[in-house]
């Protein structure tokens, strides 16, 4: 990633807030108190009563997880919304979240096939580390790396 690059995606706002709609909505990367942080499915509820206060919306839309869910802890719907890229749920499909707003807000998870072998190849050829490209392969399965016999293709 070029300094350039570096400099734009610091730029970014770290939240989303989107207010004027029903369901009122915050988006964030990883949680409204950090972008790194897991909001993993089996978290205790008392953690995602605070997350709720603290994200002060009606719905709770994150991802660094790369695992899709949906919990509603005292009105507030979290949705995990899974990852283009790197999931972790044995799925290798890119996934994405359809909501519709009404009386009730839906949540519909999702996915779209790509070519997968194309993306991870061109991981290898950049230069990056070649467990990115086994990850993307392995969706989340047993990492490559754990296999007896792995060859890392940068180097065969």
């Amino acid at each position: 990633t070029t300094a350039e690059n570096k400099a734009y995606l610091r730029s970014l706002p770290m939240q989303i807030r989107l207010d004027e709609q029903r369901p009122s909505m915050l988006l964030v990367h990883g949680s409204p108190r950090r972008i790194n942080e897991y909001l993993s499915e089996d978290r205790p509820q008392s953690s995602f009563e605070r997350l709720a206060k603290l994200a002060g919306s009606q719905a709770l839309l994150f991802g660094h997880t790369h695992l899709p869910y949906q919990k509603s802890i005292h009105g507030t719907l979290f949705i995990n919304t899974g990852s283009v890229g790197r999931p972790k749920d044995g799925d290798p499909r890119a996934g994405y979240v359809m909501l519709r707003s009404g009386f009730r807000t839906e949540v519909e998870f999702h996915r779209v096939a790509y070519d997968v072998q194309a993306a991870a190849a061109a991981i290898r050829s950049s230069g990056l580390p070649v467990e990115f490209a086994d990850q993307l392969e392995a969706a989340g399965a047993v990492p490559k790396q754990d296999i007896p016999g792995r060859v890392d293709r940068r180097t065969a």
